[in-house]
């Protein structure tokens, strides 16, 4: 019986392939974020895309993402909205973006919510009535992520933001950093990742605000971003981004830092 000699072409046919095998395994492992997924960023109305939207927080990030990885970044935000319209919208949400991971970006409007409350009653220095809204927030907080946990999304909350830019003085941060109690008791009670925008931004403020300003330095009211403060915003987020990755060892409960991060500025 005659040997069988594969054709000539055959054996660099095969080596082509493996290498071309070889190359997108190697690609694979070194992507930055899992291939294909959705991440949304659900936030209350504090985020606000205002200006150029070539210059708005989302789109910087998409720079980045776009070019680093195959992953989808979308977010979903109106004008008033708080914890509580996120709550009636979630299941609209979940069913038009079908994401795969969720950045809840609320707190802040809750907390001014709460804080003009207490102003409007009479009750500012109640530790009963401030306890009541804080715990109602935080039940209210709870369906969010339930909603969302129940339609097997990875969920991630994050810090509120800011709301007055001076250094000491802002009279909504005792409120701000309540809500953030708040927040972190319903990441520990359902085991969620953290982001700490928060401390992020006050940090680019006290660097920032040479002059002690209330407002103008990374927001221009206060509260919503300016240019300036959409980078930042942008970068803090991205370096979160990168690192939710479902089904990471060791990466449950984590508190992300934003600080050292210089990926879009």
């Amino acid at each position: 019986m005659a040997n069988w000699c594969p054709h000539k072409d055959f054996i660099p046919m095969m080596i082509l392939i493996h290498m071309i095998l070889v190359l997108y395994l190697l690609c694979s492992t070194c992507m930055s974020c899992p291939v294909g997924d959705t991440i949304l960023l659900v936030a209350d109305s504090a985020v606000s895309l205002g200006g150029s939207f070539s210059s708005s927080f989302i789109s910087l990030i998409r720079n980045v993402t776009d070019r680093r990885c195959n992953i989808v970044v979308e977010v979903e935000s109106q004008n008033n909205w708080f914890a509580r319209d996120i709550l009636n919208n979630m299941n609209r949400i979940l069913t038009v973006h079908k994401p795969t991971d969720i950045v809840l970006l609320v707190g802040t409007v809750d907390a001014a919510r709460i804080y003009d409350e207490l102003e409007s009653e009479g009750n500012h220095g109640s530790d009963r009535h401030t306890k009541r809204k804080l715990t109602d927030y935080r039940l209210l907080l709870q369906d969010v992520v339930m909603t969302a946990l129940l339609s097997n999304v990875n969920v991630t909350l994050s810090s509120p933001l800011v709301i007055g830019e001076k250094l000491r003085s802002n009279p909504y941060d005792y409120i701000l950093e309540d809500v953030l109690g708040e927040i972190l008791h319903v990441a520990i009670d359902f085991q969620l990742d953290f982001i700490d925008l928060r401390s992020v931004l006050l940090e680019e403020i006290e660097v920032l605000n040479r002059e002690d300003l209330k407002q103008g330095v990374i927001t221009y009211d206060g509260m919503h971003f300016n240019s300036i403060g959409q980078k930042i915003f942008a970068d803090c987020l991205l370096t979160s981004i990168f690192n939710i990755v479902p089904n990471a060892e060791n990466n449950v409960n984590k508190r992300y830092s934003c600080a050292d991060s210089h990926e879009v500025l």
